[in-house]
C-alpha cells in the first residue's frame, strides 16, 4: 500500500500551516509500513524467519500461501472501498485453511465489509468462523478472556494518539461454530474483539476485529503475537504430565520434553486464571522444580513451558495447584527430613499418650522412619496454634503390631467433631503398611484441637500434617 495515497495533507510541524506533500516523511503521517511492527513482534518471540508481500502478490500467483507454515494477514482499515478480501483472496485463504493452515487475520472492517454489506457472509462465518455483530464497538481497549490464548492480557487500541492511526470503528464480532471468544472490548465499549478457532485436523485461526498494528505498546504487541504463535504450535512441544506434591515446599515434576530444548520455565499464580508470572531466574535444566518461596495457608497454581536453545518458548502446560503445609509433625519422634526434602518437626503440642519407636519394614512407603515413630495411648490430645481457616488434615498411620481387623479401634475428633469413628488401621490396609487419611477441618478459634480416644487397645498416630 505504499503506492496508495502518496499525496498527504497536514502540518509539517506541530502547530504549522497545513500543506500538501508527497508521502516521504514516513513517521510524521500514516507510515503504512506496519509489517515492520509485525516482524518486530515475531522477532521478540524468537528467531523465526519472516517474509512479507502485498496481497496482489498472492492473487497473481507470485506468492503461494501453501509455502508457509504460518500466515499473518493485515487488513488494517480496508473496507468497502478498498475491499477487505477479494474473490481471489478468499479462495486463496480458504484453500490454505482447508489444508490445515494456521492464519492470524486482523482488521477493523472485515465483518462490516463481508457481512454488513452482504459481500461474502458465508466466507466470514464458515471459513473465518466468526459472526459479525456490529460495525463500531465504541472502544479503544481490549482484555483477554479467561481460558483463551489471550487470558491475562489487557491493552489499548490506537485512538489517534498511539503512534499508528485512529481505529474509529472496530468490528464487534462473536465466535462461530467451533470457535471461542479470545478478546473482549473494554472501557466504553463491549462485545467480542477477537476469536480463536482450531479443529481436530490441525487448522488454526485467530481473527481480530481491529488491526494488530494499532495495539498501543510494543510489549503488548509482543505478548499478543507470542500467544498467537504458541497457539499455532511454534516453538517446542508443550510439557506434559505436570504433577505437584506439597509439604514444606511445593515439588513439581513433569515428563522430559522430547524436543531438543535448553530448559524449562515455571510460572505461578494465585488464581487458576492467572496472571501467571515466571518464578525461575534462569532456565530449569531438569524436569523437576522445588518452590520454597511461599508460605502456608494459600493455594498457588503452576504451569511449565519448554524453551529451545535459541529462545523459542512453548505454550504453557496444564495447570496444577497446591498449598504449602502449615504444620508437619513427626508424632512420637524427633525432627525428620523425608525423601522429598520436607522437614517434619519433632513431636510437640500433645497432652497424654506415650512416645514409642519400633524400627521395622513399613510397606507402601520409602520414608520408614516417619512411620516407625508413634504416639499411643487410651486417650491423648494435640492442640496446635494455627490461623483460622479451612484446611486439609492428613493423618499418617501404620500399625506396628496388628495385621488383622478388630485388634485396635479408636475415634479421632478434630475441633470437637468426629472425623474417624471406630477407626481400625489394619482393616483399612494399614497393618505394618503406611496409610494416610485426608480430612477437611475448619479452625475458628486459632487452635487445631485433636483427640484420639481408643475403644479397643490403644489409639496411635505416626504423623500429622495440616495443609
Amino acid at each position: 500500500d505504499r503506492f496508495e495515497d502518496q499525496v498527504q495533507t497536514g502540518p509539517l510541524s506541530t502547530g504549522g500551516i497545513t500543506e500538501s506533500w508527497f508521502r516521504v516523511r514516513q513517521r510524521f503521517n500514516n507510515s503504512r509500513d506496519y509489517v515492520s511492527l509485525v516482524a518486530e513482534a515475531v522477532e521478540a518471540f524468537g528467531p523465526v524467519a519472516v517474509d512479507s508481500c502485498q496481497n496482489e502478490s498472492i492473487t497473481n500467483g507470485q506468492v503461494k500461501l501453501s509455502d508457509y507454515k504460518y500466515v499473518i494477514w493485515l487488513d488494517g482499515e480496508e473496507s468497502v472501498k478498498n475491499e477487505t478480501f477479494s474473490s481471489a483472496e478468499r479462495t486463496a485463504v480458504t484453500n490454505y485453511l482447508n489444508a490445515n493452515g494456521k492464519m492470524f487475520i486482523s482488521g477493523s472492517d472485515i465483518g462490516f465489509d463481508l457481512v454488513g454489506n452482504n459481500k461474502a457472509k458465508t466466507f466470514f462465518t464458515s471459513n473465518l468462523h466468526a459472526n459479525y455483530v456490529a460495525d463500531d464497538a465504541n472502544s479503544h481497549s481490549a482484555v483477554g478472556v479467561s481460558g483463551s490464548i489471550f487470558a491475562g492480557l489487557n491493552f489499548g487500541i490506537d485512538d489517534g494518539t498511539g503512534g499508528t492511526y485512529d481505529v474509529d470503528a472496530p468490528d464487534k464480532i462473536s465466535p462461530g461454530t467451533g470457535a471461542k471468544t479470545a478478546l473482549n472490548y473494554s472501557g466504553t465499549g463491549s462485545g467480542g474483539a477477537a476469536i480463536q478457532y482450531s479443529n481436530s485436523t490441525g487448522q488454526k485461526l485467530v481473527l481480530m476485529g481491529f488491526p494488530f498494528e494499532t495495539i498501543t505498546s510494543s510489549s503488548n504487541r509482543n505478548a499478543v503475537m507470542k500467544a498467537v504463535l504458541q497457539f499455532f504450535g511454534a516453538g517446542p512441544a508443550v510439557p506434559t504430565g505436570l504433577s505437584l506434591t506439597a509439604g514444606n515446599k511445593i515439588h513439581l515434576d513433569w515428563k522430559d520434553n522430547t524436543d531438543a530444548i535448553g530448559g524449562y520455565n515455571v510460572y505461578r499464580a494465585r488464581s487458576s486464571s492467572g496472571p501467571f508470572e515466571k518464578i525461575n531466574s534462569s532456565l530449569v535444566k531438569s524436569s523437576t522444580y522445588v518452590d520454597s518461596t511461599i508460605g502456608g495457608g494459600k493455594t498457588y497454581y503452576y504451569r511449565v513451558t519448554a524453551v529451545t536453545t535459541n529462545g523459542l518458548e512453548s505454550a504453557q502446560s496444564s495447570t496444577v495447584s497446591g498449598r504449602v503445609s502449615t504444620l508437619m509433625v513427626n508424632a512420637g519422634g524427633g525432627s525428620y527430613t523425608d525423601l522429598k526434602g520436607n522437614v517434619w518437626s519433632a513431636d510437640n503440642s500433645f497432652n497424654g499418650g506415650t512416645a514409642s519407636t519400633t524400627a521395622y519394614a513399613v510397606n507402601g512407603t520409602l520414608d520408614d522412619p516417619l512411620y516407625s515413630n508413634r504416639r499411643y495411648g487410651k486417650t491423648f490430645t494435640y492442640s496446635f496454634a494455627v490461623a483460622n481457616g479451612d484446611y486439609q488434615l492428613k493423618l499418617y498411620f501404620a500399625d506396628p503390631s496388628f495385621t488383622s481387623a478388630g485388634k485396635r479401634k479408636f475415634d479421632v475428633l478434630a475441633e470437637g467433631q468426629t472425623i474417624l469413628n471406630d477407626f481400625d488401621i489394619a482393616a483399612s490396609g494399614g497393618g505394618k503398611t503406611a496409610i494416610v487419611k485426608t480430612l477437611n477441618v475448619s479452625v475458628q478459634d486459632g487452635r487445631l484441637s485433636l483427640l484420639f480416644d481408643a475403644s479397643v487397645d490403644n489409639a496411635i498416630i505416626s504423623a500429622i500434617e495440616l495443609i
